[in-house]
């Protein structure tokens, strides 16, 4: 995946939310210029949709929630103060497959920033 920017700095935070009703997240900053080129070298096998698709929301996912919580442990989960940095030195394409003990994630590729795969 050549056309990768050189290595990068990921900020998470500054606090836990929610993204779509059923995942507490940690925004992350500073990784869109990755994301981007990761949409570039990826087109000719994942087309933009027509419409532009949703813009890049880097995140950290820290929980999975099955069902509805009530909004006393919605707001509990929401807002807690994070933060870190740290380098990010490559990117790796990763295939995720179910299985009855949980999902098993295989990384497939890994490309270095800033230079060829």
């Amino acid at each position: 995946m050549a056309d990768l920017p050189g290595p990068a700095e990921c900020r998470l935070g500054p606090a836990s939310a929610w993204f779509s009703r059923v995942r507490v997240r940690v925004p992350a900053h500073g990784l869109g210029a990755v994301a981007a080129a990761v949409r570039r070298a990826t087109a000719p096998v994942v087309p933009e949709p027509s419409d532009g698709g949703p813009p890049f929301n880097g995140h950290l996912t820290l929980a999975r929630v099955k069902g509805r919580l009530g909004p006393r442990a919605q707001a509990e989960l929401e807002g807690i103060p994070f933060a870190s940095t740290f380098a990010v030195a490559h990117v790796d394409l990763v295939a995720s497959a179910p299985s009855p003990q949980g999902h098993v994630y295989t990384t497939l590729v890994r490309a270095p920033l800033g230079g060829p795969a």
